[in-house]
């Protein structure tokens, strides 16, 4: 992202003119010479065009400070030195007020900021107590009273609450949010259905072919229409779908400093989202080492039976991890570091699934004594594979059978952060965030195969950002998404384990046909 800006008579000195008069002149029937000239001679427009692009409105990670500087009669004053400083890290930015008094200072950092103001003849005016969070274009009005530039005066207050520089619809999660509303699974991406507009995809299921994500539906658009963005790139999953693991989950709830739903209505550099944006800010190291150690446990002590279990399914949840963060080089170098662990044992229920009763693997499908057909002897291994009914048996050769399982689910987090401030003018940041996770149980129609799924996410990002001036800008951002999914189902019974059941010699029987 380039963010530029340059005086106006640039373009008419790079021959704007002869574009007017080329398409002016140009037709069919025009000298081929005289056109090629003309041509040559628009060259240079392209490449200024092609190396620099114009203001932008909205940032998708960061946030911006702006404003109008005045004296105490509510003149306008040009010039005026604007020093905005990050209060966590010290980082300090510059900004310069224009021929009416306006100033702008994008691409900040989100966190607590003083906002200072300082003109040779006047008292400095000191605004504190300012908070950004993402994607917010705080107006702050500074008023300078003659006096010494020396003497100071203070005032302490939030920015203004009431977006005035945008149009887009969007909601605000902030890290006290995510901390405090109860979660299920503590996965973040829950509270984006808290917004109007975003309700959640159940039609859209959860696969290892269409994704593991929660699935959530912006304003009625399709699951994959969404767009979910960590630190400024892109998290989809390879399915173009929303980010999750094996366990539907995205962990690292400590790890988010906060997150904002758009619905409609947002910038282009968002791009290619048909539905909503999600866009989520990782936490900083600063210059105070914090951090917290966390466990989180839920069990079926208080859990009813439903009607087709025939006790309490046996439940138990662990979710324990720690996040620490603070400096290596105090108003330098910063570091967070987390990691995550989830442990999950559900029992589930599956009723009512038809088998073979004992009578039909014998040749008698209606249960009178007589055999209708003759089961060939190389069938009845394969019969044999599915159990006995242990429900209702039916006159048509099938019985219901019903299982109890428990389905065990592990999952490993971890994220690792670096920023590094180069001086005033260049600040740079990497973070690497790992989450694997696996998932086995046996397959609700038979107790033969056990279906052992995987996912392993990681998202890398880096980041470094160079202020050539108080009007001149450049942030360079690379992203790395590695999403994969897998499926590895096994036989877990033994007795029907036998390679001479294979229908490819060469092999074992690893996988077997649902009814």
């Amino acid at each position: 992202m380039l963010l530029i800006q340059y005086p106006k008579q640039l373009l008419n000195t790079f021959g704007l003119r002869d574009l007017f008069n080329l398409l002016q002149s140009f037709n069919p029937f025009t000298n081929l010479h005289r056109r090629t000239r003309a041509m040559f001679r628009f060259i240079p427009i392209l490449l200024i065009l092609a190396l620099t692009t114009f203001p932008v409105v909205a940032q998708v990670t960061s946030a911006t400070i702006l404003g109008t500087v005045t004296d105490s009669t509510g003149g306008v004053l040009p010039g005026v030195e604007v020093t905005i400083t990050h209060v966590d890290t010290n980082m300090v930015r510059m900004g310069l007020t224009d021929d009416t008094g306006r100033y702008r200072v994008p691409q900040l950092a989100l966190g607590a900021y003083e906002v200072r103001a300082e003109l040779a003849g006047f008292q400095t005016a000191v605004r504190q107590g300012l908070s950004l969070n993402l994607g917010q274009e705080a107006v702050v009005n500074l008023t300078l009273s003659v006096g010494s530039i020396t003497e100071q005066v203070i005032v302490t207050g939030a920015a203004p609450l009431v977006e005035t520089t945008s149009s887009e619809v969007s909601a605000l999660v902030d890290d006290r949010q995510i901390r405090d509303l109860p979660l299920n699974g503590r996965s973040f991406t829950e509270l984006a259905v808290l917004q109007p507009g975003v309700v959640t995809a159940r039609a859209a299921g959860r696969s290892l072919i269409v994704g593991m994500g929660q699935k959530i539906s912006v304003n009625g658009s399709r699951s994959n229409a969404s767009s979910f963005i960590l630190d400024g790139t892109d998290i989809n999953d390879s399915m173009g779908q929303a980010p999750g693991s094996v366990s539907g989950v995205v962990l690292g709830v400590e790890t988010v400093r906060e997150f904002k739903t758009l619905t409609s209505n947002f910038s282009a550099e968002y791009g290619r989202a048909a539905g909503g944006v999600i866009s989520a800010v990782t936490k900083s190291g600063t210059n105070r080492f914090h951090g917290s150690l966390f466990e989180f446990h839920r069990n079926n002590a208080f859990d009813a039976r439903n009607f087709f279990d025939s006790e309490v399914p046996h439940f138990v949840r662990n979710q324990f991890g720690a996040v620490v963060g603070g400096p290596i080089i105090k108003d330098s170098t910063f570091f967070l570091g987390s990691f995550e662990f989830l442990r999950n044992r559900e029992g589930l229920t599956t009723s009512s699934v038809e088998v073979p009763n004992a009578t039909s693997r014998q040749g008698d499908l209606d249960g009178d004594g007589i055999a209708e057909l003759t089961v060939h002897p190389d069938v009845v291994p394969y019969l044999n594979m599915y159990p006995l009914p242990n429900g209702a048996v039916r006159s048509d050769g099938t019985g219901d059978w019903n299982q109890v399982f428990t389905r065990e689910e592990n999952e490993t987090y971890f994220l690792g952060k670096i920023d590094q401030n180069l001086g005033n003018e260049d600040s740079f940041f990497v973070r690497w965030t790992f989450q694997d996770a696996n998932a086995i149980g046996p397959s609700a129609q038979t107790n033969v195969v056990d279906f052992a799924d995987a996912t392993t996410n990681q998202y890398v990002t880096i980041e470094e950002k160079h202020i050539f001036s108080p009007r001149l800008l450049n942030v360079a951002r690379f992203g790395f998404n590695r999403s994969l999914l897998n499926a590895d189902d096994g036989v877990n019974n033994p007795a029907v384990d036998d390679p001479a059941l294979a229908f490819i010699k060469s092999g074992t029987f690893q996988h077997m046909g649902q009814w």
